[in-house]
């Protein structure tokens, strides 16, 4: 019985079998056009995005495992932490003034340190740059803080223009731009933690997760897979929390100046 388990698990999709799920996709398109959504351009680039950026990245990942340095491993780190700046900067559709940098910072501190702590300290894995494992962990908790840094921002950005005249109203009777903000700030950083949290409550009841399900398809003992998405989640939401609370902060000190005045270094984009 164990036998034939391991040869289902070894079972590969074919090409044939890839096309059926591209059927669904093509399913999906359909059901857009027919209720006129408006988003049949946005579905297609993401789509072809999609399937072209995983293709290059299984091939690049065949070679990284291959060669399995620790230099090439925090090299691809820091592409991917560019290129969640750079997405959260094309969605959040706004520009704040320093804008970049706070999100490299924020997504930067916030994955790097539960990326740390999780490959030194829960794996413990020998050796610490094994592609292997830092690559889809730490790809996993950057993809997350990067979500909470755009939810944080634009959130926040959008409760401080909707309630300037209750702001600069609190800051005329002496409230510090701290004290005038605080309903903003508890806004935006509850939005940036509840999809987690709200997830984290279906886990293993509604759905299994993408890493637990991966490990148990590759044959991995269920219990140990169980573990190790314990351990991941929990990861995703300290990356949450704390790149988001860095985000709040820091875009916090471009809204409002020294003399605590707002000074909304703001524009959408065009």
């Amino acid at each position: 019985m164990r036998k034939m388990r391991d040869e289902t698990m070894a079972e590969q999709i074919q090409l044939s079998q890839m096309a059926i799920a591209y059927i669904l996709l093509l399913a999906v398109f359909l059901i857009v056009m027919a209720n006129r959504l408006g988003v049949v351009r946005q579905l297609l680039i993401s789509s072809f995005r999609m399937t072209i950026q995983l293709l290059l990245a299984g091939i690049a990942l065949r070679y990284i495992f291959g060669f399995n340095f620790w230099y090439m491993t925090l090299i691809v780190l820091v592409v991917m932490l560019a290129s969640a700046v750079h997405i959260v900067l094309g969605r959040i559709g706004l520009r704040v003034s320093g804008l970049p940098l706070v999100l490299l910072t924020s997504i930067g501190v916030g994955s790097g340190i539960v990326t740390a702590v999780f490959i030194f300290l829960i794996v413990g894995r020998s050796p610490w740059y094994d592609a292997v494992y830092v690559l889809p962990i730490g790809g996993m908790i950057i993809g997350n803080a990067m979500t909470a840094c755009a939810l944080v921002v634009e959130r926040f950005v959008s409760e401080i223009k909707q309630g300037k005249a209750m702001v600069e109203t609190s800051l005329s009777l002496g409230a510090t731009s701290k004290e005038a903000s605080t309903d903003a700030f508890r806004s935006a950083y509850k939005a940036a933690l509840l999809p987690t949290i709200i997830s984290m409550s279906g886990i293993g009841l509604v759905h299994l997760p993408g890493m637990m399900t991966g490990q148990i398809l590759a044959g991995v003992e269920p219990m140990l897979a169980v573990r190790y998405q314990i351990a991941i989640i929990i990861a995703i939401l300290a990356a949450a929390a704390i790149s988001g609370l860095m985000a709040l902060h820091l875009v916090r000190g471009r809204i409002f100046n020294n003399y605590h005045q707002i000074v909304m270094p703001v524009r959408t984009k065009r």
